[in-house]
């Protein structure tokens, strides 16, 4: 708004024109001004309250997590107003304060409260939809499997693998009665995976149909065969670092695949070709800019 960029200013000229506005707090109300990134965000929502140990303070969510919700309302928003504008011609301005799409991921813990009196708290690993879960140390160095069971068909997947025969009952496939045998289960589970191979213990419970990985260090997942096999990884020729793995794309479309072609750049690599090919200036302009320390 301070350059004149704000929708009031833009619509003037260009009533069709959608502007997608996404802050922590939103364009209006007394805090529109808080500055912050999505760490605040979770915080403010209060995501952070919930997460973490029982007996231990909130360690609020990993990352900049209302960053990765907002992307998913904003998309189908933008959807929205561009069905709107072919309708009646006509764009719109679309708020979209972070912290509001963090409070709709936590709609069942306000219900629950709301209906039903009861005030979420941290759970640890553990949770609402689950039970077993959590991530179990094997043999080795660091090594872990995380595990996790939903279903009566998981439970009984997972005790055809782990020696569970103490938790034989069947009114255990219901999860209400594993919850109530939390802290038994995660014990039990705890006791046995420590003697395991994390790899092979994963195969073995995937195999039978349980929720389980190898929790991978980053440095692993350049040989994990599923990763190997998609190429997810693709090796680029950096000007400093010389071939080095750079992520791939995480989506792909049949039809229009996209492929990584260019490692990032130094700085300044790119500056003449940019001015040259895309901006169309000459040698001798490009040389006066240099001289006149313009490019940095």
């Amino acid at each position: 708004a301070r350059v004149g960029l704000d929708y009031a200013t833009l619509s003037r000229e260009r009533p069709d024109v959608i502007m997608y506005s996404t802050c922590i707090r939103g364009q209006v109300g007394p805090e529109r001004y808080f500055p912050g990134t999505g760490a605040q965000g979770a915080a403010l929502c209060g995501m952070g309250a919930i997460t973490g140990w029982p007996d231990r303070p909130p360690c609020n969510v990993h990352g900049a997590y209302t960053d990765v919700i907002v992307p998913r309302y904003g998309v189908s928003l933008i959807a929205s107003a561009l069905i709107n504008r072919k309708r009646t011609g006509l764009g719109q301005h679309i708020d979209m304060a972070q912290v509001e799409p963090g409070i709709r991921f936590l709609e069942p813990l306000l219900l629950d409260y709301t209906v039903n009196g009861r005030v979420a708290k941290p759970m640890g690993q553990a949770s609402l939809y689950s039970c077993p879960r959590g991530v179990y140390r094997t043999q080795g160095t660091e090594r872990h499997v995380a595990i996790e069971v939903e279903t009566a068909a998981q439970w009984r997947a997972l005790r055809s693998v782990a020696p569970l025969d103490a938790f034989a009952d069947p009114s255990l496939d219901a999860l209400d009665a594993r919850m109530a045998k939390r802290s038994e289960l995660d014990a039990a589970l705890t006791a046995w995976c420590a003697d395991q191979v994390a790899e092979d213990l994963a195969a073995r419970l995937k195999t039978a149909g349980v929720p389980a990985s190898v929790a991978y260090f980053p440095s692993e997942l350049y040989t994990e065969p599923n990763l190997v096999q998609r190429e997810f990884f693709v090796p680029l020729k950096h000007g400093e670092m010389g071939v080095i793995p750079y992520d791939g794309l995480p989506t792909r479309y049949s039809a229009t695949p996209g492929k990584l072609r260019k490692a990032p750049p130094c700085l300044g690599e790119d500056t003449h070709r940019v001015l040259r090919d895309l901006l169309g200036l000459s040698d001798e302009e490009i040389v006066a800019y240099a001289a006149a320390d313009v490019l940095r």
